[in-house]
Protein backbone atom coordinates (compact mmCIF):
# COMPACT_ATOMS: atom_id res chain seq x y z
CA UNK A 1 0.00 0.00 0.00
CA UNK A 2 2.94 2.33 0.44
CA UNK A 3 5.43 3.57 -2.12
CA UNK A 4 8.65 1.58 -2.04
CA UNK A 5 10.89 4.62 -2.40
CA UNK A 6 10.93 7.05 0.52
CA UNK A 7 11.76 10.67 0.41
CA UNK A 8 13.12 10.22 3.93
CA UNK A 9 10.22 8.32 5.17
CA UNK A 10 8.94 8.30 1.64
CA UNK A 11 9.22 6.80 2.64
CA UNK A 12 7.28 5.40 2.61
CA UNK A 13 7.74 8.38 4.62
CA UNK A 14 8.29 11.98 7.50
CA UNK A 15 9.64 15.11 5.84
CA UNK A 16 10.64 18.53 7.13
CA UNK A 17 10.85 21.84 5.29
CA UNK A 18 14.25 23.28 6.09
CA UNK A 19 16.70 25.79 4.71
CA UNK A 20 18.86 24.99 1.72
CA UNK A 21 22.61 24.38 1.73
CA UNK A 22 24.93 27.14 2.97
CA UNK A 23 25.64 29.96 0.56
CA UNK A 24 28.47 29.11 -1.81
CA UNK A 25 28.26 25.36 -1.16
CA UNK A 26 28.43 23.38 -4.38
CA UNK A 27 26.84 19.91 -4.11
CA UNK A 28 29.14 17.28 -5.59
CA UNK A 29 28.69 13.72 -6.78
CA UNK A 30 29.92 11.33 -4.07
CA UNK A 31 30.67 7.61 -4.20
CA UNK A 32 30.02 5.64 -1.00
CA UNK A 33 31.13 2.00 -0.54
CA UNK A 34 28.50 -0.36 0.87
CA UNK A 35 28.43 -3.65 2.75
CA UNK A 36 27.61 -6.92 0.99
CA UNK A 37 24.35 -7.12 2.97
CA UNK A 38 23.25 -3.53 2.23
CA UNK A 39 19.46 -3.15 2.14
CA UNK A 40 18.57 0.55 1.89
CA UNK A 41 19.24 4.26 2.38
CA UNK A 42 17.30 7.08 4.06
CA UNK A 43 17.93 10.84 4.24
CA UNK A 44 17.56 12.87 7.41
CA UNK A 45 14.88 15.58 7.19
CA UNK A 46 17.49 18.35 6.84
CA UNK A 47 19.28 16.39 4.07
CA UNK A 48 22.57 16.61 5.97
CA UNK A 49 22.85 12.93 6.87
CA UNK A 50 22.28 9.68 5.03
CA UNK A 51 21.53 6.50 6.97
CA UNK A 52 22.76 3.36 5.22
CA UNK A 53 21.14 0.17 6.44
CA UNK A 54 22.57 -3.30 6.04
CA UNK A 55 21.41 -6.46 7.75
CA UNK A 56 24.30 -6.21 10.19
CA UNK A 57 24.53 -2.47 10.93
CA UNK A 58 23.23 1.07 10.51
CA UNK A 59 25.74 3.81 9.66
CA UNK A 60 25.38 7.56 9.16
CA UNK A 61 27.19 9.42 6.37
CA UNK A 62 27.66 13.15 5.87
CA UNK A 63 25.83 14.15 2.69
CA UNK A 64 28.03 17.17 1.92
CA UNK A 65 31.33 15.28 2.15
CA UNK A 66 30.35 11.64 1.71
CA UNK A 67 32.36 10.80 4.82
CA UNK A 68 31.42 7.94 7.10
CA UNK A 69 30.12 8.91 10.52
CA UNK A 70 28.66 7.02 13.46
CA UNK A 71 27.77 3.32 13.35
CA UNK A 72 24.81 2.54 15.59
CA UNK A 73 24.69 0.20 18.56
CA UNK A 74 23.42 -3.29 17.69
CA UNK A 75 21.72 -5.60 20.20
CA UNK A 76 19.80 -7.50 17.52
CA UNK A 77 20.82 -9.94 14.81
CA UNK A 78 19.56 -8.07 11.75
CA UNK A 79 17.95 -4.80 10.64
CA UNK A 80 15.42 -4.34 7.85
CA UNK A 81 15.24 -1.41 5.48
CA UNK A 82 14.06 1.25 5.14
CA UNK A 83 14.87 3.23 8.25
CA UNK A 84 12.91 6.37 9.11
CA UNK A 85 14.01 9.56 10.89
CA UNK A 86 11.92 11.59 13.29
CA UNK A 87 11.02 15.06 12.00
CA UNK A 88 13.74 16.70 14.12
CA UNK A 89 16.32 14.13 12.98
CA UNK A 90 17.14 13.11 16.56
CA UNK A 91 15.74 9.56 16.34
CA UNK A 92 15.93 6.77 13.77
CA UNK A 93 13.68 3.69 13.67
CA UNK A 94 13.73 0.45 11.69
CA UNK A 95 12.32 -3.04 11.90
CA UNK A 96 14.81 -5.54 13.30
CA UNK A 97 14.99 -9.16 14.40
CA UNK A 98 16.81 -11.21 17.00
CA UNK A 99 17.16 -14.98 17.27
CA UNK A 100 16.95 -16.74 20.59
CA UNK A 101 15.00 -19.98 20.87
CA UNK A 102 12.75 -18.44 18.23
CA UNK A 103 12.85 -15.43 15.90
CA UNK A 104 11.63 -12.20 17.50
CA UNK A 105 10.52 -9.35 15.24
CA UNK A 106 11.11 -5.98 16.84
CA UNK A 107 11.38 -2.24 16.26
CA UNK A 108 14.71 -0.61 16.99
CA UNK A 109 14.87 3.10 17.83
CA UNK A 110 18.23 4.89 18.08
CA UNK A 111 19.32 8.35 19.17
CA UNK A 112 21.20 9.71 16.16
CA UNK A 113 23.50 11.91 18.28
CA UNK A 114 24.92 8.90 20.15
CA UNK A 115 23.97 5.85 18.08
CA UNK A 116 22.56 4.26 21.24
CA UNK A 117 19.29 2.35 21.36
CA UNK A 118 16.38 4.00 23.11
CA UNK A 119 15.57 1.98 26.27
CA UNK A 120 12.93 -0.64 25.55
CA UNK A 121 13.27 -0.39 21.76
CA UNK A 122 15.52 -3.14 20.43
CA UNK A 123 17.39 -6.06 21.94
CA UNK A 124 14.59 -7.41 24.14
CA UNK A 125 13.21 -10.97 23.76
CA UNK A 126 9.67 -9.89 22.88
CA UNK A 127 7.68 -9.73 19.66
CA UNK A 128 6.82 -6.33 18.14
CA UNK A 129 5.87 -6.81 14.50
CA UNK A 130 5.68 -3.93 12.02
CA UNK A 131 5.25 -3.79 8.25
CA UNK A 132 5.71 -0.02 8.27
CA UNK A 133 7.09 2.42 10.84
CA UNK A 134 6.90 6.22 11.23
CA UNK A 135 7.31 8.77 14.00
CA UNK A 136 4.28 10.83 14.95
CA UNK A 137 4.73 14.63 14.99
CA UNK A 138 6.64 15.60 18.12
CA UNK A 139 8.61 12.32 18.10
CA UNK A 140 6.94 11.12 21.31
CA UNK A 141 5.06 8.28 19.61
CA UNK A 142 5.78 5.64 17.01
CA UNK A 143 3.15 4.54 14.48
CA UNK A 144 3.28 1.02 13.04
CA UNK A 145 1.12 -1.20 10.85
CA UNK A 146 0.84 -5.00 11.01
CA UNK A 147 -1.83 -7.67 10.57
CA UNK A 148 -4.65 -5.25 9.76
CA UNK A 149 -4.05 -2.85 12.65
CA UNK A 150 -2.46 0.58 13.03
CA UNK A 151 -0.79 0.96 16.42
CA UNK A 152 0.39 4.20 18.03
CA UNK A 153 2.90 3.54 20.83
CA UNK A 154 4.44 6.03 23.24
CA UNK A 155 8.23 5.82 23.18
CA UNK A 156 8.93 6.22 26.89
CA UNK A 157 5.86 4.93 28.76
CA UNK A 158 3.76 1.78 28.44
CA UNK A 159 0.91 3.33 26.52
CA UNK A 160 -0.57 2.54 23.12
CA UNK A 161 -3.77 2.65 21.08
CA UNK A 162 -4.80 0.74 17.97
CA UNK A 163 -7.38 0.96 15.21
CA UNK A 164 -8.13 -0.97 12.02
CA UNK A 165 -6.09 -0.32 8.89
CA UNK A 166 -3.86 -2.04 6.35
CA UNK A 167 -1.40 0.83 5.82
CA UNK A 168 -1.02 4.48 6.74
CA UNK A 169 0.40 7.83 5.70
CA UNK A 170 1.37 10.40 8.30
CA UNK A 171 1.84 14.16 7.70
CA UNK A 172 3.83 16.48 9.93
CA UNK A 173 0.88 18.81 10.40
CA UNK A 174 -2.88 18.57 10.81
CA UNK A 175 -3.27 15.99 13.59
CA UNK A 176 -4.56 13.33 11.20
CA UNK A 177 -3.45 10.06 9.65
CA UNK A 178 -4.47 8.60 6.27
CA UNK A 179 -5.51 4.96 6.60
CA UNK A 180 -5.94 2.37 3.84
CA UNK A 181 -8.64 -0.22 4.49
CA UNK A 182 -9.07 -3.79 3.35
CA UNK A 183 -11.83 -2.83 0.89
CA UNK A 184 -9.49 -0.35 -0.84
CA UNK A 185 -10.97 2.85 0.60
CA UNK A 186 -8.71 5.49 2.16
CA UNK A 187 -9.94 7.41 5.18
CA UNK A 188 -8.61 10.41 7.07
CA UNK A 189 -8.60 9.59 10.80
CA UNK A 190 -7.89 11.66 13.88
CA UNK A 191 -4.42 10.64 15.04
CA UNK A 192 -5.14 11.15 18.75
CA UNK A 193 -8.09 8.74 18.81
CA UNK A 194 -8.07 6.82 15.53
CA UNK A 195 -11.61 8.06 14.86
CA UNK A 196 -12.47 8.23 11.11
CA UNK A 197 -13.18 11.80 10.02
CA UNK A 198 -13.88 11.31 6.31
CA UNK A 199 -13.31 8.93 3.39
CA UNK A 200 -11.52 10.21 0.32
CA UNK A 201 -13.86 10.48 -2.63
CA UNK A 202 -13.66 7.57 -5.05
CA UNK A 203 -10.75 5.70 -3.46
CA UNK A 204 -12.34 2.27 -3.63
CA UNK A 205 -10.16 0.60 -4.69
CA UNK A 206 -6.92 2.56 -4.39
CA UNK A 207 -3.82 0.39 -4.30
CA UNK A 208 -1.22 3.04 -3.45
CA UNK A 209 -1.22 6.40 -1.70
CA UNK A 210 1.06 9.01 -0.20
CA UNK A 211 0.48 12.11 1.94
CA UNK A 212 1.74 15.67 1.82
CA UNK A 213 3.99 16.36 4.84
CA UNK A 214 2.31 19.75 5.29
CA UNK A 215 -1.07 18.06 5.79
CA UNK A 216 -3.00 19.50 2.84
CA UNK A 217 -3.05 16.72 0.23
CA UNK A 218 -3.30 12.99 -0.29
CA UNK A 219 -2.38 11.36 -3.61
CA UNK A 220 -3.94 8.00 -4.51
CA UNK A 221 -3.74 5.76 -7.54
CA UNK A 222 -4.70 2.31 -8.74
CA UNK A 223 -2.34 2.07 -11.67
CA UNK A 224 -2.69 3.11 -15.26
CA UNK A 225 -1.80 6.63 -16.26
CA UNK A 226 -3.15 9.06 -13.63
CA UNK A 227 -2.77 9.95 -9.95
CA UNK A 228 -5.63 11.67 -8.14
CA UNK A 229 -4.98 14.49 -5.67
CA UNK A 230 -7.38 14.86 -2.74
CA UNK A 231 -7.99 17.70 -0.32
CA UNK A 232 -7.29 16.13 3.07
CA UNK A 233 -9.59 18.61 4.86
CA UNK A 234 -12.67 17.73 2.77
CA UNK A 235 -11.89 14.39 1.12
CA UNK A 236 -12.82 15.86 -2.27
CA UNK A 237 -10.84 15.43 -5.47
CA UNK A 238 -8.59 18.44 -6.00
CA UNK A 239 -6.56 17.67 -9.11
CA UNK A 240 -4.82 15.06 -11.19
CA UNK A 241 -1.28 14.20 -12.22
CA UNK A 242 -0.91 12.31 -15.50
CA UNK A 243 2.56 10.76 -15.86
CA UNK A 244 1.37 8.52 -18.70
CA UNK A 245 1.13 4.72 -18.97
CA UNK A 246 4.43 3.95 -17.26
CA UNK A 247 5.30 1.54 -14.47
CA UNK A 248 5.77 3.87 -11.51
CA UNK A 249 8.01 2.50 -8.79
CA UNK A 250 7.24 5.32 -6.38
CA UNK A 251 5.16 8.46 -5.85
CA UNK A 252 5.99 10.88 -3.03
CA UNK A 253 5.42 14.51 -2.07
CA UNK A 254 8.43 16.74 -1.53
CA UNK A 255 8.77 18.27 1.93
CA UNK A 256 7.10 21.60 1.14
CA UNK A 257 4.05 19.85 -0.36
CA UNK A 258 4.03 21.97 -3.51
CA UNK A 259 5.43 19.23 -5.75
CA UNK A 260 4.78 15.54 -6.26
CA UNK A 261 7.63 13.31 -7.45
CA UNK A 262 6.96 10.27 -9.62
CA UNK A 263 9.65 7.68 -10.28
CA UNK A 264 9.82 5.35 -13.25
CA UNK A 265 12.69 3.72 -15.14
CA UNK A 266 15.52 6.21 -15.46
CA UNK A 267 13.79 9.41 -14.38
CA UNK A 268 12.19 11.36 -11.55
CA UNK A 269 9.53 13.82 -12.64
CA UNK A 270 8.30 16.70 -10.50
CA UNK A 271 4.69 17.89 -10.79
CA UNK A 272 3.09 21.05 -9.42
CA UNK A 273 0.37 20.52 -6.79
CA UNK A 274 -2.56 20.75 -7.28
CA UNK A 275 -2.39 21.84 -10.96
CA UNK A 276 -0.63 18.65 -12.08
CA UNK A 277 1.70 20.45 -14.50
CA UNK A 278 5.17 18.99 -15.09
CA UNK A 279 7.87 21.28 -13.63
CA UNK A 280 11.12 19.30 -14.01
CA UNK A 281 12.64 15.96 -15.01
CA UNK A 282 15.65 14.43 -13.25
CA UNK A 283 17.26 11.53 -15.15
CA UNK A 284 19.38 8.96 -13.32
CA UNK A 285 21.47 5.88 -14.06
CA UNK A 286 20.95 2.48 -12.47
CA UNK A 287 18.47 1.93 -9.63
CA UNK A 288 17.10 4.84 -7.60
CA UNK A 289 17.21 3.99 -3.89
CA UNK A 290 16.36 7.30 -2.23
CA UNK A 291 15.21 10.82 -3.04
CA UNK A 292 15.98 13.50 -0.46
CA UNK A 293 13.07 15.39 1.19
CA UNK A 294 13.57 18.58 -0.83
CA UNK A 295 14.45 16.67 -4.00
CA UNK A 296 18.04 17.98 -4.01
CA UNK A 297 19.79 14.60 -3.87
CA UNK A 298 19.42 11.14 -5.39
CA UNK A 299 20.97 7.91 -4.16
CA UNK A 300 21.51 5.44 -7.00
CA UNK A 301 23.19 2.10 -7.47
CA UNK A 302 24.34 0.33 -10.61
CA UNK A 303 23.77 -3.44 -10.89
CA UNK A 304 26.27 -5.61 -9.03
CA UNK A 305 28.33 -2.62 -7.90
CA UNK A 306 29.52 -2.45 -4.22
CA UNK A 307 28.96 1.29 -4.04
CA UNK A 308 26.28 3.96 -4.00
CA UNK A 309 26.22 7.21 -5.95
CA UNK A 310 25.08 10.31 -4.07
CA UNK A 311 24.09 12.62 -6.91
CA UNK A 312 22.99 16.29 -6.70
CA UNK A 313 19.70 16.54 -8.59
CA UNK A 314 20.54 19.97 -9.99
CA UNK A 315 23.39 18.44 -11.99
CA UNK A 316 20.98 16.43 -14.16
CA UNK A 317 17.65 18.27 -13.81
CA UNK A 318 15.97 19.53 -16.98
CA UNK A 319 12.98 21.81 -17.54
CA UNK A 320 9.82 20.33 -19.12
Amino acid sequence: MKPRLRASRALPALLLLLMGPPSGAEPRHRVIPIEYDFTGASFSPDERQLALVSESNVTLYDVATGKKGRTFEMKVDSVSSPATFSADGKLLAASCTMMRSTLFEQICVWRTATGKLLPGWGGLPEMVKADDVAFAPGAQELVTSADGDITVSHLTVEKERAFAGEAFGLPLKGGWIAVAHKDGAISVNQLATGKPLRTLEGTNPATEFTVDPQGKWVAGWVGGSSITLYNAATGARAGEVSPGPMALSSVVFLAHGRQLATVDAGQVRLWAVPSGSLTATIPYDGELLALSPQGRWLVTRKPQQPELHLVPAAATQTAP
